[in-house]
């Protein structure tokens, strides 16, 4: 049995085909289990939700036209990074909040508040438009994987 996988056009989803074009699956990767594995450790096995996508289905196949490439947007965003950068450091210097450890672990717990924020609705996001673009009656499965121990 083979099995490839591409990414989708949504963020927590990637396809996957199996036995080449035989069959087609979207697999959501915010259900692998267990978490652990996340976190860099090798359980014994993986598993994840996929749901049953008909062959001719290209909802979720990424395009490949953009607008902007990588370079330039990384070349706009420059100048909001460095002005915020120059603001929070005028912060921290002026305030003497380097010298606080209260202050920098809220701080530091306050944006880690916002970034699960952040994923959190972000995921929600992405369920509810695969959710849309998928057909009522798909058959659901449960791909589990078994790993080899190694990392490579």
């Amino acid at each position: 049995m083979e099995i490839s996988f591409r990414n989708s056009n949504i963020g927590c989803y990637q396809i996957v085909e199996i036995d080449g074009h035989s069959q087609k699956y979207i697999m959501d990767t915010s259900t692998l289990s267990p978490k652990r594995y996340c976190w860099g450790l090798l359980p014994k096995n993986i598993t994840v939700d996929m749901i049953e996508l008909d062959k001719k289905n290209a909802s979720f196949e990424t395009k490949s036209k953009t607008l902007l490439g990588t370079s330039t947007i990384a070349i706009m965003v420059q100048p909001i990074v460095k002005i915020g950068y120059d603001m929070l450091r005028n912060l921290f210097v002026n305030y003497e909040i380097s010298q606080q450890i209260f202050l920098k672990i809220v701080l530091y717990f306050i944006s880690m508040l916002i970034s699960y924020l952040v994923i959190w609705n972000s995921l929600r996001k992405a369920h509810k438009i695969a959710a849309e673009r998928l057909p009522k009656e798909s058959k659901k499965a449960r791909l589990t994987l078994r790993t080899t121990k190694r990392r490579e």
